[in-house]
């Protein structure tokens, strides 16, 4: 063998190396936290949250959320969520006073969890209601619905994407 085909052989034996190495590297996470493989589980039972659980939830939600941009699609239209929207969408897991868990539900083909919360009425004598999915998978909320006890005085609903 001549020396160029033996700097060749090298050469080449190199770069299977470092590539076979790259490939291991790049498939390698860092294992996902025990706890949140737990709550998604849990998450996935029909026995209604506990308090706790739900604050588990929250945590975990707002995790998920970061500081991702949060879009709204309704009627086929996607816009990014103003201050004012987010205040109100996502407000929920800021300050999760009143907030309770309705249970699962199958939501184009997601299993979502729905949490309730009270909302901030402009009719001062008729209560409101904050409805989000979350994703059970993910922790990543999928819609918001606002309501008022009687329908028809506002109600609106839209689906929700985060972004990364």
């Amino acid at each position: 063998m001549s020396v160029k085909e033996s700097l060749l052989s090298r050469t080449w034996s190199r770069v299977l190396i470092l590539s076979v190495l790259s490939i291991v590297a790049a498939s390698c996470t860092p294992p996902e936290d025990p706890a949140r493989v737990e709550l998604r589980a849990r998450l996935k039972q029909q026995a209604v949250l506990t308090d706790e659980e739900l604050g588990r939830v929250v945590t975990e939600v707002n995790k998920s959320i970061g500081g991702k941009p949060v879009r709204i699609s309704q009627d086929g239209v996607t816009k990014e969520l103003d201050a004012a929207q987010r205040d109100v969408v996502l407000g929920m897991f800021e300050n999760r006073m009143g907030m309770y868990d309705e249970g699962l539900k199958d939501f184009g083909g997601q299993t979502v969890r729905v949490l309730n919360a009270p909302g901030i009425s402009q009719h001062m004598e008729y209560s409101a209601t904050r409805r989000i999915l979350v994703d059970v998978e993910t922790f990543l909320p999928r819609r918001f619905e606002f309501s008022y006890e009687f329908q028809g005085m506002g109600d609106y609903a839209f689906d929700l994407e985060v972004g990364s």
